[in-house]
């Protein structure tokens, strides 16, 4: 248990390291994942998301793509509330569990691992599926260098390889709904300080303010008057501005 606490610490401050890096950093968006640490406040440098709040539609079959993918996201970013479908939930019922790195592991008998769900170990495929892609043929050869230097590579440490690649990655759904919104705030998005945290998790504050800010801009446009900001001496898109930061 006190292994544990040590290593569950040790991820922790690794975290808050990472986070602090990132935000020293001159870009104006910054995007910061890690897993969830069990430790109770361990995981407020971030806001926490389920890969399952991404898709339109969910899938509770073994042929679906949905997975319960908990991930604490902080850092500097638009909030990407309108590509989210469905408050968060740590568990959506008849969700097929998150994809590990270590699924080359599972079995029928596992009940850590998404080859509970399955009942089996998952195959390559099936992993990127969930994770939101098809894998490249190329990808299934044993490659005999990698960065210009020679690998001792079989051809099963190389698929244990694309497995823990795949289980470590980012939901390429999820990537999308980020990049979106960040494209969508790209004129008016302003940085703040180090150590900012935007992103109200879904079903706050912050969704319904999106939505008024997009009727206050179609009627700056239609000429129907100044929003608040806007009145201060520069027009609808201050005011555009100004409730973007906020949210």
């Amino acid at each position: 248990m006190r292994d544990e606490k040590a290593a569950a610490e040790r991820r922790r401050k690794n975290n808050d390291d990472d986070l602090t890096f990132c935000l020293s950093l001159p870009n104006k968006i910054v995007w910061v994942e890690s897993v969830l640490v069990q430790a109770r406040g361990k995981n407020d440098w971030g806001i926490i998301y389920n890969a399952a709040q991404f898709e339109e539609t969910l899938s509770y079959s073994v042929e679906g793509t949905s997975q319960n993918r908990n991930r604490v996201v902080g850092g500097r970013f638009p909030s990407p509330s309108s590509y989210v479908y469905r408050e968060y939930q740590r568990s959506y019922h008849g969700v097929c569990p998150c994809i590990t790195a270590s699924e080359y592991k599972g079995c029928a008998t596992d009940n850590r691992r998404a080859s509970r769900f399955y009942g089996r170990r998952l195959t390559i495929e099936e992993c990127a599926k969930r994770m939101g892609f098809t894998v490249p043929q190329d990808w299934y050869t044993t490659p005999k260098k990698l960065g210009g230097k020679a690998t001792d590579y079989t051809a099963s440490s190389w698929r244990m390889e694309l497995y823990k690649v795949i289980g470590s990655g980012v939901c390429v759904y999820v990537a999308e709904a980020f990049g979106k919104a960040a494209m969508d705030g790209a004129e008016y998005f302003k940085m703040e300080g180090a150590g900012s945290k935007f992103v109200p998790a879904s079903g706050e504050e912050g969704g319904n303010e999106e939505k008024e800010e997009k009727e206050t801009s179609v009627k700056n446009e239609e000429g129907r008057g100044k929003d608040k900001q806007g009145e201060k001496g520069e027009g609808g898109e201050a005011g555009r501005k100004g409730e973007e930061v906020k949210a």
